[in-house]
């Protein structure tokens, strides 16, 4: 990984619900975030030191709203604009890193059984029945 890839990884960030990061967007729930972002930058005054958030790339990928900002002034402009975007059904919006949101995405399974035994014969043995 070279430095702008790393310096670009930083930059990605997902908008997720504020109860409930885990929660998928829908692609209704897309079109609101996407549509709220761009009001609160046209709302802007316009020539202000604070320009609104500029991106390489946003949209909806398997449930989450992705967006790569170009540098970190606009990541943290992006920010405090999702904090003002209109909540859906009583839930508000939030920014998180990517890599953040990844972890957390992550799920442990435990298989009963003896250790060092195959588990399929594991999971077997409750199935036989004595003839």
């Amino acid at each position: 990984m070279d430095y702008r890839q790393a310096v670009e990884k930083t930059l990605q960030v997902a908008i997720v619900f504020r109860d409930n990061y885990t929660r998928k967007i829908n692609e209704n729930e897309s079109n609101h975030i996407r549509r709220n972002i761009i009001n609160l930058i046209d709302m802007m005054p316009s020539g202000s030191e604070t320009q609104g958030p500029q991106f390489d790339r946003s949209g909806l990928d398997q449930g989450v709203f992705k967006i790569t900002c170009s540098d970190q002034r606009y990541l943290n402009s992006l920010k405090e604009s999702a904090q003002r975007i209109k909540p859906i059904e009583g839930s508000g919006f939030t920014v998180v890193e990517l890599a953040a949101l990844n972890s957390l995405n992550k799920v442990r399974v435990w298989i009963p059984g003896i250790p060092g035994e195959p588990k399929l014969s594991s999971l077997d043995k409750p199935n036989r029945t004595e003839d």
